[in-house]
């Protein structure tokens, strides 16, 4: 189980205010602080919001299983009692698809992060958002 992610929110902002460069932008609500990154190739922002949204219907379903996907921990009192070993399997599968989606999600953001010279982990450290948006 990975309990160590990237929480990074896909969201699109409207009304970007300060625009720092081509590439990013820092916006800041109260204590609220974002970096957007601006996308410069469709593509690839399309590309990271299927893999955002493929991530965020996983979630939904281990919320059900009694995991909590922003704090990567289980409530074992909401983990369904399965009546045979197929039911079990099927919520083995849904696990393993969701770390796998969380997997490849990780390492796409990661791999835009470096194109676009961002340090995702230092900006998580800090508690700001990485937020995508389109070109």
């Amino acid at each position: 189980m990975i309990h160590s992610y990237i929480d990074i929110m896909i969201s699109i902002y409207m009304g970007l205010s300060n625009q720092v460069g081509r590439q990013s932008a820092i916006q800041e609500k109260g204590q609220e602080r974002n970096i957007v990154l601006i996308m410069d190739d469709i593509v690839k922002y399309n590309r990271v919001t299927e893999l955002g949204e493929v991530v965020k219907y996983h979630s939904k379903l281990m919320s059900y299983y009694g995991f909590d996907p922003k704090s990567g921990k289980w409530d074992s009192k909401l983990f369904p009692v399965t009546q045979n070993d197929a039911q079990l399997e099927g919520i083995q599968k849904d696990i393993e698809r969701y770390n796998n989606a969380l997997r490849d999600y990780n390492k796409y953001a990661e791999h835009l992060a470096k194109e676009l010279q961002i340090d995702i982990y230092e900006e998580m450290k800090k508690g700001h958002s990485i937020v995508f948006r389109p070109p």
